[in-house]
């Protein structure tokens, strides 16, 4: 693999996982790149992936999404960093991304990133969109009937899933992501131990049943978008899920996380007000980064989410 900064690589023995087959992520993958740019930075990172498109295609590999206009919403009590990009590839096999890195073309592009970046996390997740490719959480519908247990969680504990409330209300007051614009929040969940990861995932049948409901400007719809149960981390925290929810707006957002559900105005839920503690309850730590969906390259899947873009 091209010689790159130390911060800016797959850690080694996660990488060796992956190629020898050993993680939970095998095959065609996407892999999740988290970037927070050095000043200028997101200019050489443009070159940066301008200059992969060739190389990429020569192994079988291609962009899936980039967003440049991002902000980390709840950062797990500091186990995520400030994110200012994202960008979203597909390769074929493992072997196919040291095979590209290993290129030519590669090794006359890669010292954009060097410059573009300050820091950068690396997900590998099983591929696909939840609207083109697989169902909603394996077809599972919410049960009203279930009850979350009494939570003891306090302090930081409760930092890490729910995020500051200064870094709350500083995203709240980013004007990049005011308007009728949509948003699409990028999830990293890590469950507390089974059977707690059950209980996060009622939540979030409740919560898609309820998001997928929303409606904006232009026909627009709230909904999950992608949700990749397979993860294999290559650099950056250990996360154990990574799911993308769309809301219509900003403001839709805010009024669903403030109103735990509810809406600011309506009458309690009482069921998606539990559904907000199994959330607490079977979650050890959330990232959480607001994105604007500028770019999704594949022209099919663009028209499977233009409800969504």
């Amino acid at each position: 693999m091209t010689t790159i900064d130390a911060h800016l690589a797959a850690e080694r023995d996660s990488i060796i996982q992956f190629l020898k087959g050993r993680a939970s992520v095998t095959g065609r993958f996407w892999l999740v790149n988290l970037l927070r740019f050095n000043p200028g930075g997101q200019a050489e990172y443009e070159k940066y992936v301008s200059g992969l498109e060739t190389v990429m295609a020569d192994v079988g590999a291609r962009p899936v999404f980039c967003s440049y206009n991002c902000r980390t919403v709840i950062d797990g009590a500091g186990n995520l960093m400030p994110v200012d990009g994202v960008f979203i590839g597909e390769y074929p096999s493992p072997s196919a991304l040291i095979e590209m890195n290993k290129s030519d073309g590669y090794k006359a592009a890669h010292h954009h990133r060097t410059a573009a970046l300050a820091e950068t996390a690396m997900y590998a997740i099983s591929p696909g969109w939840v609207t083109t490719q697989r169902p909603l959480f394996s077809g599972r519908r919410a049960d009203p009937s279930v009850k979350a247990p009494e939570s003891k969680k306090a302090g930081k504990q409760l930092e890490a899933i729910d995020g500051n409330p200064e870094d709350f209300m500083q995203f709240v007051g980013d004007e990049r992501f005011q308007g009728d614009s949509p948003i699409w929040m990028l999830n990293f969940l890590q469950f507390e131990p089974p059977p707690a990861d059950d209980l996060y995932f009622e939540y979030a049948a409740r919560a898609q049943s309820k998001i997928g409901r929303l409606e904006g400007t232009g026909g627009r719809s709230g909904g999950l978008t992608l949700s990749a149960d397979k993860v294999h981390t290559l650099k950056g925290f250990p996360f154990h899920h990574i799911a993308v929810m769309c809301y219509p707006s900003r403001d839709a957002f805010v009024e669903y996380a403030v109103g735990r559900g509810s809406g600011l105005s309506g009458a309690k839920d009482e069921v998606m007000a539990e559904g907000f503690k199994l959330r607490q309850a079977g979650l050890a730590v959330q990232g959480l980064i607001c994105m604007s969906p500028q770019t999704v390259y594949d022209p099919t899947d663009r028209v499977h989410l233009q409800a969504r873009l």
